[in-house]
């Protein structure tokens, strides 16, 4: 008789694997902020067009995401993988508001589920193709199960 539970636990996972799955699932964030560096007018023009607003709020927008999609996930990635290099940088210049790095976490994962909110409705809606729309459907939850998990653990870095 096969015994599950022993299988299941052979191929148990330990926590630190949280970490190299937060870093995969940025990688496309890290490589699309790039991207819209590299073609910014063009990325720009797209979203202006896409809403029909002025250049300048749609390039403010653009360096906004561009921020979160670069300096964000840095500092998401530094989080989980226990460092402080770019908090300690950033924290070093910060006058106004002291944050804690959970803090200025928990201010990213916002910030992305807004983000994501926002890009979907905006370039793939439910009415439109439905594996886009479906993909950041999961993105969404990934990143919701991430924040809601570090309110579970209670871990303050």
């Amino acid at each position: 008789m096969i015994n599950i539970d022993s299988m299941l636990s052979n191929l148990k996972v330990d926590i630190s694997f949280k970490k190299y799955s937060v870093l995969l699932s940025s990688i496309m964030f890290l490589w699309s902020g790039v991207d819209k560096i590299n073609n910014f007018q063009k990325k720009v023009d797209t979203l202006s067009n896409k809403l029909n607003l002025d250049n300048k709020v749609c390039s403010f927008g653009m360096i906004l995401v561009i921020l979160l999609e670069t300096i964000g996930f840095l500092l998401l990635g530094e989080y989980f993988m226990n460092k402080k290099i770019f908090y300690n940088l950033i924290d070093k210049f910060n006058i106004f508001i002291k944050l804690t790095q959970k803090q200025v976490i928990q201010i990213i994962l916002l910030s992305i589920l807004l983000f994501l909110v926002v890009v979907t409705l905006i370039y793939h809606p439910p009415w439109g193709k439905p594996i886009p729309f479906l993909s950041n459907l999961t993105i969404f939850s990934l990143y919701l199960y991430i924040y809601s998990d570090l309110y579970s653990k209670n871990i303050d870095n």
